[in-house]
């Protein structure tokens, strides 16, 4: 039995983070599109959450299903802290995390994707 309610969102998050990392990119090669990659990060932070609640909430998931939403919350606050470091401190460590940090939450969220999909009722 899966949880199909979470497997969307899941998906979603992931559709959301894709578009986030262009979001990104495009406004550090141009400069521009700032205001769509806030609305991207906020969009990301909210689904992340709702599949985090999803999770523990579904009597459907396993607990590797409800590790990975934890840690996609957490690692989605790590990431706001440090791209508000990277846009109000010119700190160059924090821009060097922040960007690679987006593929690691795409990767994660992908890997939630799967394990959602084939997660059983058995934990």
């Amino acid at each position: 039995m899966t949880d199909s309610k979470l497997f969307r969102l899941a998906l979603l998050t992931a559709g959301f983070l894709l578009l986030q990392l262009i979001a990104g990119y495009g406004y550090s090669h141009t400069g521009k599109g700032l205001h769509f990659h806030f609305l991207g990060a906020f969009l990301v932070a909210v689904h992340a959450i709702l599949v985090l609640k999803r999770a523990w909430t579904s009597a459907a998931t396993t607990r590797l299903v409800r590790r990975l939403a934890v840690a996609l919350v957490s690692l989605v606050a790590v990431q706001w802290c440090l791209g508000l470091a990277a846009w109000r401190m010119p700190y160059p460590l924090a821009r060097t995390v922040h960007e690679p940090m987006a593929f690691v939450l795409l990767l994660l969220a992908l890997f939630l994707v799967y394990q959602s999909k084939r997660s059983s009722a058995v934990s």
